[in-house]
């Protein structure tokens, strides 16, 4: 099962079958960082930490071009799970650069803070930074 959450534009359920879900993510690059939470189901206690903790991101990860998927074990997961080395009963969280690259896997549920001071270091949005004028964050 796949949950949409507010600053989420798309359903990992709209993805297709495991054997091309690897390739779909390729879609998203050069365009979208992405943030993959893995966890056994919805009811899962670090998912929920996961999830308050991101609810309160307002617009950050939005302004950094952020969109959050949620891989749960039910559903289409497998071959993202097979890609990612991602194994059953985990609780994994990845963020994606751009470039498509793993900037992050974290074994715990991670704040808002952490993942933008994170997204914020990357080349990438650095670039985006400089051109929008904004001041480079620490």
């Amino acid at each position: 099962m796949t949950r949409l959450l507010p600053f989420s534009l798309l359903l990992l359920a709209a993805l297709p079958s495991p054997t091309g879900a690897q390739g779909d993510l390729s879609r998203y690059q050069g365009k979208n960082r992405l943030l993959l939470v893995f966890a056994p189901s919805a009811s899962d206690p670090r998912w929920a930490r996961q999830d308050l903790l991101l609810r309160r991101s307002g617009t950050q990860f939005a302004d950094r071009g952020l969109l959050r998927f949620d891989v749960f074990e039910r559903g289409q997961s497998r071959g993202l799970r097979a890609r990612y080395r991602i194994k059953a009963g985990r609780f994994r969280i990845l963020l994606i650069g751009k470039d498509g690259h793993v900037a992050f896997l974290g074994t715990t549920p991670a704040a808002q803070g952490d993942l933008t001071g994170r997204i914020d270091r990357m080349p990438m949005r650095r670039d985006e930074m400089r051109r929008r004028g904004e001041k480079n964050r620490p």
